[in-house]
């Protein structure tokens, strides 16, 4: 209903942005080692457990032995969950996505590709090997641990999404900052500016950026706007 009655859908990037070929550019560009090898910037220990998890997934250390730390974990946690059924073709995102296309509705982005992997890119290398090794040692009980977030999800229950998804960033302040709370910040002008204009605006963003004290529903109220959990 919200989707039929919208002028717009909004998302956090541009769905055909993030498949065309400049984003696969900047991916290798930013997400790939040009004159190291994986095994030179993490520890040996980490790359242990690397190669330990990676064979387990059918995957071989050439294949990602020029990943950077963070691109690694990212693509240790989609392979994991795509081998769950998890896939994200069949993602909120893009069904809002490919929905406002057949209906020809304008579609507006939060933000570009570069600048999410800016995001990422942008941590201290020895930051990534932490998070990469966090995943590792997580991705034996991801199944269970995505299906929690998923029924709480599913059920609307706030408190319980938010101790889930915010769970991994306990140790990780920094990267909590950088990956959620600027992100949320940085989105606010253009959500008030959409709640400015006449007619209805459909905003579709994830779920870990509507929860907690810096999450977006917050700001809103913060800034002194009526929010209703449907």
């Amino acid at each position: 209903k919200a989707l039929r009655r919208s002028k717009a859908v909004v998302l956090e990037v541009d769905l055909d942005e993030m498949d065309s070929l400049r984003s696969q550019q900047l991916l290798r560009k930013k997400g790939f080692l040009h004159e190291e090898m994986l095994e030179d910037t993490i520890s040996p220990k980490t790359l242990s457990l690397v190669i330990e998890k990676i064979e387990e997934m059918g995957l071989s250390l050439d294949q990602i032995q020029s990943f950077k730390p963070w691109l690694l974990m990212v693509t240790l946690t989609t392979t994991k969950l795509r081998k769950l059924g998890f896939d994200p073709i069949h993602g909120v995102d893009r069904y809002f996505f490919n929905q406002a296309k057949r209906w020809n509705k304008e579609i507006l982005s939060l933000e570009s590709i570069e600048y999410q992997l800016d995001r990422l890119d942008g941590m201290p290398t020895k930051t990534q090997e932490l998070i990469l090794l966090q995943t590792l040692e997580e991705l034996d009980i991801l199944e269970e641990t995505f299906d929690e977030v998923l029924l709480a999800w599913s059920k609307g229950e706030v408190k319980v999404l938010e101790a889930l998804l915010f769970e991994g960033f306990k140790d990780f302040p920094v990267v909590f900052q950088r990956l959620i709370t600027d992100r949320n910040k940085n989105w606010m002008p253009k959500i008030q500016g959409f709640l400015d204009q006449t007619g209805t605006t459909l905003v579709v963003v994830g779920a870990a950026h509507l929860v907690g004290p810096t999450g977006v529903v917050q700001l809103l109220k913060n800034q002194g706007y009526k929010v209703k959990q449907l």
